[in-house]
């Protein structure tokens, strides 16, 4: 496989990552937009409580893909700009075993 496939197979690999993730996104969304439109019906304290559970727990799945749909656009334009599998902190190659299981990754084992 030349350079030039493996880096084509590396950003098929990132978009479809990238697409997984806002697709992720926009269904935790929906389903607390569904949770909130159900939410007028008289509940009781423990239905509020569930409730407010629930949502802090989609807030923090949300927030968790939104980082991973960051990491992984950074390492898109990285892979543009011909700095990907570079770390940002020393400038040395990033471990081939740590990208394979981190794509989106920025930093080498010593620095991450």
């Amino acid at each position: 496989m030349t350079m030039a496939d493996e880096t084509d197979a590396l950003r098929v690999q990132l978009e479809a990552q990238r697409d997984d993730l806002v697709q992720r996104v926009e269904r935790l969304r929906a389903a607390g937009r569904r949770e909130t439109a159900h939410s007028g019906n008289v509940a009781g304290e423990t239905d509020t409580a569930h409730q407010w559970e629930n949502a802090e727990i989609r807030e923090g799945q949300i927030n968790e893909a939104l980082e991973e749909l960051r990491q992984t656009e950074t390492a898109l334009a990285r892979l543009d700009q011909g700095q990907y599998g570079v770390c940002t902190v020393c400038g040395n190659p990033i471990e081939p075993e740590r990208l394979e299981l981190l794509p989106e990754t920025v930093h080498c084992a010593r620095h991450a």
